[in-house]
């Protein structure tokens, strides 16, 4: 299975974003290869017991426009363990929750989706948004 996600963080230098990027990814799992702007992480799946490293994300991190876009393409392999339920949904989530740690561990707040709606309370300047998830 597969999706890609790219999020954008305004005015942030694109290292900093990196290196906090690979910080809250080794949380996740030990099998992190940071090469340049690029971070593949190896492990991140929707089984909630084991960790199959076939499961591989690669994470682009680049600058445009005053701020910093970050593009995940995420493939994984299914699970027994979850059965029916949509796995795509548990990867998401997964991936949702470093992105929500990247943004406490850079001080910032304030998801908003591409409709311009806030997933949060709005702060006066939102900071990352979601411009797609294929």
């Amino acid at each position: 299975m597969r999706f890609q996600t790219t999020k954008r963080i305004q005015g942030l230098n694109p290292e900093l974003v990196l290196g906090a990027l690979e910080g809250c990814l080794r949380s996740v799992s030990s099998e992190v290869i940071r090469q340049g702007n690029q971070i593949t992480l190896l492990g991140l799946g929707p089984s909630p017991r084991a960790i199959n490293r076939r499961d591989t994300t690669v994470i682009e991190v680049e600058h445009e426009d005053g701020g910093t876009l970050i593009h995940a393409d995420v493939r994984f392999q299914a699970s027994a363990f979850l059965g029916m339920a949509a796995q795509d949904v548990v990867v998401q989530e997964k991936l949702d929750r470093i992105f929500n740690d990247l943004l406490a561990q850079l001080g910032c707040s304030g998801l908003q989706s591409d409709t311009g709606k806030s997933d949060r309370p709005e702060p006066a300047n939102p900071v990352v948004t979601d411009l797609e998830e294929v």
